[in-house]
């Protein structure tokens, strides 16, 4: 027999007998009163059971971050929800596409070629987000975001070695054509740069130009 007065306990509001929280589904929106539901697993079940299959308004299910069960809405099970407890389980293991799968449907890939180099063939341009000087952005796991063109590097090529930058060959930050990129140091970036014409004093003075490509 389990000692109630160590292990947490509430008593079920439909039957009435004291159990352990366990016993109960847990809330999946807490409240400094409760964390659990009122009506314990074994009331749920059968209350569950009493109704058409299609009237059913909760679902059984066990939170991918903590794998504590919990009771789902149907409704959200049916559209692909109701995979974790609560709000912190989610933002503690947010879902996440493969990547590939997010970012090609963000590529326009009939851009216009570069005036400069027009043997390199249209651009393939990001319609997502951008940072504000124009280069894509793409969220990463957690709460991370990547530069586009340097996820569409590492996707064809692999991790990119420390101390090189992931720079393009046409002049188009959006562009995120593999064929367009190539790595580089600081310093070839700045040297293309000023091969190019598209540098200035005050420019290349500032240190986040080394960052702009």
């Amino acid at each position: 027999m389990q000692d109630h007065a160590t292990t947490p306990a509430k008593a079920c509001s439909r039957c009435g007998v004291v159990k352990p929280l366990d016993q109960f589904y847990r809330r999946t929106k807490p409240t400094a009163a409760t964390t659990h539901r009122a009506h314990c697993k074994q009331c749920t079940a059968a209350q569950d059971a009493s109704r058409p299959a299609k009237q059913s308004r909760s679902i059984p299910r066990i939170c991918k971050t903590c794998g504590i069960d919990f009771l789902a809405i149907a409704s959200e099970v049916r559209s692909g929800g109701g995979i974790y407890c609560s709000p912190e389980c989610y933002h503690a293991n947010p879902p996440r596409h493969p990547i590939a799968d997010r970012f090609w449907p963000k590529v326009d890939k009939n851009g216009s070629a570069p005036e400069h180099c027009p043997e390199l063939g249209p651009c393939w341009v990001w319609t997502g987000a951008h940072v504000p000087w124009g280069y894509g952005q793409i969220g990463l796991t957690g709460r991370k975001n990547g530069r586009a063109h340097v996820v569409s590097w590492e996707m064809h090529n692999g991790p990119i070695p420390d101390g090189l930058w992931v720079l393009h060959k046409c002049d188009n930050p959006p562009c995120v054509r593999p064929d367009h990129l190539f790595l580089g140091t600081v310093q070839d970036n700045t040297a293309d740069m000023i091969a190019k014409g598209r540098h200035n004093l005050s420019g290349l003075r500032n240190w986040r130009a080394r960052h702009s490509e």
